[in-house]
């Protein structure tokens, strides 16, 4: 079992080498970045695009993360 799990995760994983994301490639606004991504997300049929992991750092940089399942955009 143990290793049919190990050959699952190698061959459903999907690799983002090629995507990296630096500070030019986002949008000022926060909000409108997140809409973009949310909505090719909702284009790319994600199982559920209402769930994912919100994260930020505050003024000394310490990372604060949580998951969540957005119910609406205000």
């Amino acid at each position: 079992m143990k290793e049919e799990i190990k050959d699952i995760i190698q061959h459903s994983r999907r690799q983002f080498m090629n995507a990296p994301l630096t500070e030019n490639d986002v949008k000022e606004n926060a909000i409108d970045q997140f809409s973009e991504w949310f909505e090719n997300a909702v284009k790319s049929d994600i199982k559920d695009p209402f769930a994912f992991t919100l994260a930020n750092a505050d003024a000394q940089g310490s990372p604060s993360a949580r998951v969540v399942y957005m119910r609406n955009l205000t």
